[in-house]
């Protein structure tokens, strides 16, 4: 609904962390590099947008994994455990001098 009448305010500012910065976690990446890690875990019925979005963000440099000097590899499993059915998000860092090739 629009507002018929102004209301002049400064907007508030943003906080330090942003939801859905992952910067920490690609830091971490990078001190490890080639290694995958397991960086989302959720229910199947409910995670699969999640882990879609995470995973494209991480394709496209977003939250926190630009690679200026290297590629963050991302991939999703479907595994079981304790009975139920989980969506895990993968990742690594692969630096731009490496030998290490990507694969799934």
């Amino acid at each position: 609904m629009p507002v018929h009448e102004l209301r002049w305010e400064d907007p508030k500012p943003r906080s330090a962390y942003r939801r859905g910065d992952y910067a920490d976690i690609a830091n971490q990446l990078r001190q490890a590099p080639g290694r995958w890690a397991v960086i989302l875990e959720h229910p199947a019925e409910d995670g699969r947008r999640k882990a879609a979005n995470l995973h494209r963000a991480i394709q496209r440099g977003g939250r926190g994994f630009t690679a200026t000097d290297g590629a963050f590899a991302v991939t999703t499993r479907t595994v079981t455990r304790n009975g139920r059915r989980v969506i895990r998000l993968y990742a690594r860092y692969i630096p731009a001098d490496s030998a290490t090739a990507i694969h799934d």
